[in-house]
This record gives C-alpha cells, structure tokens and sequence, in this order.
C-alpha cells in the first residue's frame, strides 16, 4: 500500500528534503549524491504505481476541454463527512490534528511550485507567477494562525508526527516540482487544490469562529476563502488550461495531476475521519525525531 506506507513515504520525504532547506549537521554535497539519487528513482517508481492503481482512466481530452474536465472531478465523499464535521462538530484538538496535517503543504505549496515556473513561458509563466505571489502572504497567514495555536510553524517541525497518507500528498508535490517531464500533472494539481481548497477554508474559519479562537486563529481561512474564486479562474485558464493549448502534448499529464491529488488526498481525509470516529488523533503517536534545522 504504497500511499500509506509510512517507510516509503518518510524515506521519500527525507530525499526530497535535501532539495529544499535540508537538515543540520547534514552535508550540502548530499542533495546530489550518486547512493542517493539511485534510491530515490527505486522508491518513486514504486510510489507513482500506487497513484495510478487509484486513477481511472478516462477519455482522451482535448486543450480546450480541460476546464470542464477539472469542474467535474469530485473529490472522495469523505472529504464532504471532513468538510461537515469541520463546521459543525470538531473540537479544539480535532482543529489542531488537521492544521499540522496540512502545515507541510500550506506553509510549502509555493516553493516545488517555482522550479515549474522555470519551465514555462508566455501567459501560464505569467499566471503561476501570479499564484505565487499571492501565496507568499497566504503562507506567513498560516503560519500565524499555527502560532496562535500553540503550535510550531517551522517547517518539518511535526514531521514525526505525520502519517504516511500525509507525507504522500507532500511528495506527490515535490515530485511533481523536480521532474520536468511531469510539469503537465503540476499545472492542473495546483488547478484542483484551488478548486477543492474553499470548502475545507470556509469550514475551518467557521470551526474557528464555533471555537472562540479568535482573529488571529481565523485569518488565514477568512483570507483564502475570499479570493479563492478569483485564484481558481486563473489556475484553471490561465494555466491550465493556456499550457495545453500551447503544447496539446500535455494534456493528458495535466489531467493526471488532478486524479493523482484526489488519490493521495482521499487517503488522507479517511484515516483522519476514521481516526476521529474512534476518538483518537489522527496524527502518529511519537516524537522520534529532531527538528529539522
């Protein structure tokens, strides 16, 4: 189960780290060692064959069909139970479970996203550039709002604490960043997380709000919700949608990129949903580990 396993998804998060601010005491010369990479392109060969067992196939799709192909995928029932419960039902350690699940990509969304800008040019360059950009103050809102609860918003800090179905959803993202063959599924990945991102933002602020948490706790879900359609309209036609015009080619990898971030998420929302209707968190149970330096 290569979605859930948490040896597979930590030894690919380890790799995939060294790409970004790395660990201390942990020699720079790793980032691009021989041993290393070879382990590497073993693991993930066996991590994109688990994506693709839950991936139907579908019909070939044409550049200008890729938005209404976009707006039709729905996400996993469960992510509607999680959405509801949010609103309605969640208590304060349920708030915190789901934030640490979720740090690694809001507070990291952005920086796999730049080495894909690198590959692009004309107006999906433009649009990603765009995205970027507003989310550099999305991501210092979430950090703020992981400091008012308690919580650390250094990155890796929880890394321990994260369970397989959580790491994959962060590597499927730094996959996508580092390979330039896979830019096609990056554009409509980051497409379908503005497509899916309101419901859960617009339940959490309410879960803040039902909470007493307070401003601090809430902004960043009252901020994404509210420019969540203006940012899903760019993400979609502008680049989406304008790079397979540019090269149809990439089509069916953009496709890919939305079914395999339903995948990984999918998994995820069921064991937080399951855990939670057992009465226990959601995250792992020990702290091995050090933080990240």
């Amino acid at each position: 189960d290569p979605l859930g396993d948490q040896d597979l998804q930590l030894a690919l998060n380890l790799c995939y780290e060294l790409h970004y601010l790395s660990f201390r005491g942990v020699k720079t010369a790793w980032e691009w060692e021989s041993g290393m990479i070879e382990l590497r392109c073993e693991l993930e060969p066996v991590f994109t064959r688990g994506i693709g067992r839950e991936i139907e196939p579908g019909p070939e799709i044409r550049p200008d069909e890729i938005g209404s192909c976009l707006l039709s995928l729905k996400p996993d029932p469960v992510a509607g139970s999680l959405v509801e419960h949010l609103s309605g039902e969640t208590d304060l350690n349920q708030t915190r479970d789901l934030l640490i699940h979720r740090s690694p990509i809001r507070l990291r969304q952005s920086d796999p996203c730049g080495w894909t800008m690198a590959r692009l040019r004309g107006r999906p360059r433009r649009a990603l550039a765009r995205l970027l950009k507003d989310a550099v103050p999305g991501r210092s809102l979430y950090a703020r709002t992981i400091r008012s609860m308690g919580l650390d918003d250094r990155d890796g800090a929880y890394l321990d604490l994260l369970p397989g179905s959580t790491l994959a959803e962060v590597n499927l993202i730094s996959f996508l960043g580092l390979h330039r063959r896979a830019r096609g599924a990056m554009f409509d990945q980051i497409a379908m997380r503005e497509i899916l991102a309101p419901a859960e933002d617009r339940a959490s602020a309410t879960a803040m709000r039902r909470l007493g948490l307070g401003d601090e706790a809430s902004a960043y879900f009252e901020e994404s919700t509210s420019r969540s359609e203006k940012l899903r309209s760019a993400a979609v036609s502008d680049l989406a949608e304008g790079q397979a015009r540019i090269d149809p080619s990439l089509a069916p990898d953009i496709i890919l990129g939305a079914k395999s971030l339903l995948a990984v998420q999918k998994r995820l929302v069921r064991r937080v949903m399951d855990r939670w209707q057992e009465g226990a968190s959601s995250l792992l149970a020990e702290r091995p580990l050090r933080h990240p330096g």
